[in-house]
């Protein structure tokens, strides 16, 4: 089992690893993030 990574990449960005996350669920949960983003 691999764990997920954030790590940031250069100023205000991010990379987001997601070993055992199909690309749907990627997606799902950069939406997310961006809504949560958004709202904060």
């Amino acid at each position: 089992m691999l764990d997920d990574e954030v790590a940031r990449w250069s100023g205000d960005k991010f990379l987001v690893f997601l070993p055992e996350t199909t690309l749907e669920q990627g997606i799902l949960a950069a939406e997310k993030r961006d809504r949560l983003l958004k709202n904060s």
